[in-house]
């Protein structure tokens, strides 16, 4: 846990460099948690976390096997107010 932004630079690192494309999707939460249903526990002190979206699968320091993009955001709960992911898309041509 807590680990989310060193996994999405890796993975965002090691895709550029083969000339992949995607998308960094950073949850915010008004308060300091973030809490996984799956898990059954906050994951996150600081009220973000970080995935990297490869077309419908999200792939973070949870889920590294990837899961589908809708289900990660179910999973993930924010609190009150919902804030909207905040996409980023990359690509670097080498």
């Amino acid at each position: 846990m807590f680990q989310c932004k060193q996994f999405a630079a890796s993975l965002m690192e090691r895709m550029t460099a083969q000339g992949m494309k995607g998308e960094m999707v950073t949850l915010q939460s008004q308060t300091r948690y973030i809490w996984s249903n799956t898990f059954n526990r906050t994951i996150t002190e600081t009220g973000e976390h970080v995935g990297v979206k490869v077309g419908n699968t999200m792939y973070d320091n949870l889920y590294p096997q990837g899961i589908e993009y809708s289900k990660w955001l179910m999973d993930l709960e924010v609190g009150s107010p919902v804030l909207p992911p905040t996409i980023t898309p990359f690509n670097i041509i080498l």
